[in-house]
């Protein structure tokens, strides 16, 4: 499943003025996570089942650097970004709970969903938005290296955000 999660954070802007203002190098600090739940039910039986359920979610903190092309409209700038995002996890939740019936008798057993979790995540955006006075608001395209660093398990995470914005 999909997660949909809050994301907030202050960013800051170095502007060029050299080209017309058009250019600027953008940096961010963001909090941000995401939870995915999985379940997976193996039916021998009424009486012969095991219920299979993973649960993984980490919270970030998120360095994301970004060259900003702006074009004035009127009195709205509208701008596109791409850069490059770190996010450091600092919290996880990492649980398979298999609960296996069998006739009357139920036994359950918790381990962790993946043995290693990677604890830094590398990843590219790129965004499209618009800026009107002190308001902005923007669509922006995230995808990372994810959470496990196993051959066998390739995970890659892809994140859309919608993002508003106040400037002072």
């Amino acid at each position: 499943d999909n997660s949909a999660n809050f994301t907030g954070g202050l960013s800051f802007s170095l502007i060029f003025p050299r080209n017309f203002n058009k250019l600027s190098y953008n940096n961010e600090l963001l909090y941000t996570e995401y939870m995915v739940k999985g379940i997976f039910t193996d039916h021998k039986s009424d009486n012969d089942y095991t219920v299979n359920t993973s649960e993984i979610g980490l919270s970030y903190l998120k360095y994301n650097t970004m060259l900003r092309y702006n074009q004035s409209v009127a009195n709205t700038f509208i701008f596109i970004n791409s850069g490059i995002s770190c996010g450091f996890a600092f919290n996880q939740t990492n649980r398979y709970l298999r609960e296996k019936v069998f006739y009357s008798e139920t036994s359950v057993k918790e381990f962790n969903a993946i043995e290693n979790i990677r604890n830094l995540e590398i990843a590219y955006n790129i965004g499209i938005g618009s800026k009107y006075k002190k308001y902005s608001v923007e669509i922006r395209y995230e995808r990372g290296n994810g959470f496990s660093d196993f051959e066998t398990l390739k995970v890659r995470s892809k994140r859309l955000y919608f993002l508003l914005g106040f400037s002072f």
